[in-house]
């Protein structure tokens, strides 16, 4: 699928980019890799962020006066997280050190994350906000960047209105300097045994096929499972920046092919009901499918 790309591809240009290229939607900014998802424009965003973070202005949005969200300063840094696609561990990186050159603490994970994941770690750090490398459920060749404020949730139209206004024109230089890298899987794990009471659903008579789709969601639901000694069978839990040719989307198209897996574990369940729970590219939607599909 990307043959033939060079480094320059994916750097982009160093002319003027143009503005209206990079727009945020319903849940953050998303391109085609090497087309208009380059590392330049990676560095354009990271910077708005930083210059967004680092507004005192914003303490005026809807969302800090009418909804009780803290403001909290840029200096409680960022922190971000990446899913499985093509090189999403070096924009991350890139992005955060666009960041940091603002003076901004910025944390990446250490491997890829469940986009729940780092939002749950926004707030129980009270970081000044998150950043998610990921393209969600669109197709292998898309990337993106998701923006999390202190609240953890999505970012608000006002939110992402101001860090667009903030682009720079040009990609700033981004220096190439080392990260401060954390391990946000176990505590997020944690919170969620604390949430839900494992002990009820091992009573359940269920096996469980835990179908990550090749997205970064993928051993979260698998250990979860063994902790509780619930009986399950991790299913497209590897990386493939493909996808295994499909887009990462639990919808029937996308899974249907593998509804047989349900209906071969019969005799390894012996006897208990089997459903297969699938999450998305970015393990922040998820779909439950029992033996008859």
């Amino acid at each position: 699928m990307w043959r033939g790309l060079t480094w320059s591809d994916l750097h982009g240009k160093d002319d003027m980019v143009v503005n209206d290229r990079i727009k945020f939607g319903t849940d953050g900014w998303r391109g085609v890799i090497a087309d208009d998802f380059t590392f330049a424009n990676v560095a354009r965003v990271g910077a708005a962020i930083a210059a967004y973070l680092g507004d005192a202005g914003r303490r005026n949005l809807p969302v800090y006066r009418s909804w009780g969200v803290p403001c909290r300063n840029a200096s409680a840094g960022l922190i971000v997280g990446y899913d499985t696609r093509f090189m999403s561990a070096e924009f991350a990186h890139h992005l955060g050190r666009a960041v940091a050159a603002a003076g901004i603490p910025v944390q990446v994970t250490d491997s890829p994350v469940p986009t729940p994941a780092l939002s749950a770690a926004v707030v129980a750090h009270g970081l000044a906000g998150g950043a998610m490398i990921t393209a969600s459920h669109n197709p292998p060749q898309w990337s993106g960047i998701k923006f999390k404020p202190e609240y953890g949730g999505s970012a608000t139209t006002e939110v992402t209105a101001g860090i667009e206004a903030l682009l720079p024109p040009h990609p700033p230089t981004v220096a190439a300097s080392s990260l401060e890298t954390v391990d946000i899987k176990e505590e997020y794990l944690s919170r969620l045994t604390d949430a839900v009471d494992l002990r009820v659903l091992a009573r359940a008579p269920l096996y469980v096929v835990a179908d990550a789709m090749y997205g970064s969601a993928q051993g979260y639901l698998s250990d979860l499972l063994r902790a509780a000694r619930i009986p399950h069978l991790a299913i497209r839990s590897t990386v493939d920046p493909l996808f295994g040719g499909k887009k990462p989307e639990p919808l029937p198209e996308n899974v249907g092919p593998l509804k047989g897996v349900i209906r071969s574990l019969k005799a390894r369940a012996r006897g208990r009901n089997v459903v297969r729970v699938i999450t998305d590219g970015d393990g922040d939607r998820a779909a439950a499918m029992d033996e008859t599909g």
